[in-house]
């Protein structure tokens, strides 16, 4: 992320020399300079945006990713404040329950989902 924002600020950079470049040239008469300045500002103008693209679409995996994550600690902290509870219940989890669910795992096993 921190390479694509770099990236993109150089490009700004570079067409703002671009851009000046050409605006001198224009005041000079130079055909030459004012033609091959603003190809080259067109060329990092297009590589900014590129870069600015790339870096939205970034931050907004980064973004769910972090509320992912947020969800996920939250739901390991309550299971590490309720260990207590899940150790004194673990025999009925392994007695009672454990046995349905490998059942109903065997079933699934034999689709193809």
């Amino acid at each position: 992320m921190a390479i694509l924002k770099s990236d993109r600020e150089a490009c700004l950079k570079d067409k703002e020399i671009s851009d000046t470049t050409y605006f001198e040239a224009i005041d000079r008469y130079d055909q030459n300079i004012m033609d091959i300045s603003l190809a080259d500002s067109i060329q990092y103008e297009n590589c900014a945006n590129e870069n600015r693209i790339q870096y939205n679409a970034r931050t907004s995996i980064v973004r769910k990713l972090v509320f992912y994550l947020g969800l996920l600690q939250q739901k390991y902290d309550i299971l590490f404040q309720k260990q207590e509870i899940m150790t004194k219940n673990f025999t009925v989890f392994r007695d009672d329950i454990l046995p349905d669910l490998n059942e109903i795992n065997k079933i699934l096993q034999q689709y193809d989902f």
